[in-house]
């Protein structure tokens, strides 16, 4: 079952301050409910798209400082 807690995030990026589903809430591993199926889903899109965006600001920092030289 969902139980309710004080922690900022369901697992995503600190800067995103858990602004999404389940933002305080936490699920044990072994809970197949819809929403922490739900929950664990955004978890992950919200992980890809932080990943996605270190990346592209690592290349455009690169792409600034390195090769403008």
């Amino acid at each position: 079952m969902v139980k309710r807690g004080s922690s900022f995030g369901g697992g995503g990026p600190g800067f995103m301050l858990g602004a999404g589903v389940g933002s305080f809430m936490t699920c044990k591993s072994d809970d197949d409910s819809w929403f922490c199926k739900l929950t664990k889903f955004v978890s992950v899109i919200q992980m890809i798209i932080f990943l996605i965006t270190i990346v592209v600001l690592i290349y455009m920092l690169f792409n600034y400082y390195v090769l403008k030289r």
